[in-house]
């Protein structure tokens, strides 16, 4: 059909792709971090929380930046308010390959390469 795609016409394939552009596909990061993605991620690195920005909570997809609240930088750790001492933002990294979308990339990747070696 000159259109330069190897995929057959089925029209299902390409529903697929535009709900995960939608948002409708869940799990795979390619939406907004939900609150309690925001205070899991808080709790694994709350020792290591600063003034400065932590590394984003996932490697593809939208993910979630925290910091304390300058004016909050005093506080002990454990007294920290979510909502008034900590500041957030969204980190939007690459979308989320499809392949992925079940398994955490890393493992997904590590399970594809000794696949590939294995052969």
């Amino acid at each position: 059909n000159g259109q330069g795609h190897n995929m057959p016409n089925d029209p299902n394939r390409n529903v697929d792709e535009n709900a995960n552009a939608n948002n409708a596909v869940k799990n795979n990061n390619n939406e907004e971090p939900s609150d309690k993605h925001i205070e899991q991620y808080l709790k694994i690195i709350r020792n290591s929380l600063s003034t400065e920005w932590s590394p984003c909570s996932v490697t593809c997809g939208n993910g979630i930046q925290v910091r304390i609240k300058p004016g909050s930088a005093d506080k002990p750790k454990d007294q920290l308010d979510y909502a008034n001492d900590i500041e957030k933002k969204i980190c939007k990294m690459e979308k989320c390959s499809s392949v992925f979308n079940v398994v955490n990339s890393s493992i997904g990747l590590i399970m594809v390469l000794s696949f590939l070696f294995l052969n």
